[in-house]
């Protein structure tokens, strides 16, 4: 679990790829050394070979279709922070790309993010001094877990969460693209949702897991295609909002990975 937790705050503002790869090998091996004692750093190193940095990436990625999307979040009924993310993907989705940029840096990192689900792999590149990482997505799934994934997209079918969504009836017509409302609840959790999506764009959430950017508004939820607007709720309370500002089906946008520094 503190690993699965370290490799989610990748994505927490370190300004260097390779300072961000540098940090998380340090901190497995100081867990492995407190577990294992004086071959603790043999076997952290071993597993951080063998799993970790044991993924295979595609020499470059084309992602024809970019969205721009507006995030606000909100507490006790008022907006408390706003954000955009910008990204890009190929349909049905199988790999995303997101970029993160902080534009009230005037010398901002741009970190730009691969999601590739057809060789399980997160590539980190920072495209200012052109370093990468890349990470097998598999490392911290159970066999269990990634036996059930691989049988989940062969079929197309998705194991029941505690999420049960069904279409309003109503539509609209956002950016250009006519829209069907749904509503999801989570009785578990005592979480609403209630979003509009488009079928013109193919986007299967299935393929996200919970290290993906989107997997809040994703996740357990099979729309069959893109979301254009969205509100969430904890029981009554309004907690985000998602709104697609801006959307290009032929953006064509071109990443090549061999022009990036892997090594230590």
């Amino acid at each position: 679990m503190k690993q699965l937790l370290l490799i989610g705050c990748l994505f927490m503002g370190a300004s260097s790829v390779m300072a961000q790869r540098g940090y998380v090998e340090r901190a497995i091996k100081k867990n492995y050394e407190k577990k294992y004692g004086e071959d603790g750093e043999k076997k952290g190193n071993a597993w951080i070979n063998d799993h970790l940095l044991n993924v295979d990436i595609e020499k470059s990625y084309t992602f024809p279709t970019y969205v721009k999307m507006h995030m606000t979040e909100y507490k006790n009924g008022k907006a408390k922070s706003e954000s955009d993310l910008q990204y890009y993907f190929n349909a049905p989705g199988n790999i995303v790309a997101f970029k993160s940029i902080d534009e009230k840096k005037k010398k901002s990192d741009e970190q730009f993010i691969i999601y590739d689900y057809v060789k399980n792999a997160m590539i980190m590149l920072n495209e200012k001094d052109k370093t990468g990482m890349a990470m097998n997505l598999n490392t911290f799934r159970s066999q269990e877990s990634i036996d059930r994934r691989n049988e989940e997209l062969k079929s197309g079918k998705q194991s029941k969460g505690n999420t049960d969504c069904k279409a309003t009836g109503k539509t609209k017509n956002i950016r250009g693209y006519n829209c069907t409302e749904y509503v999801c609840y989570d009785a578990k959790h005592n979480t609403r949702s209630e979003v509009w999506v488009t079928t013109k764009i193919a986007f299967n959430g299935q393929k996200m897991d919970a290290r993906h950017p989107l997997w809040a508004y994703y996740g357990g939820r099979n729309y069959a295609g893109m979301m254009m607007e969205g509100r969430f709720y904890e029981g009554n309370e309004l907690t985000s909002t998602i709104e697609v500002m801006d959307i290009n089906t032929a953006a064509n946008y071109r990443v090549n990975t061999t022009e990036y520094n892997f090594n230590h």
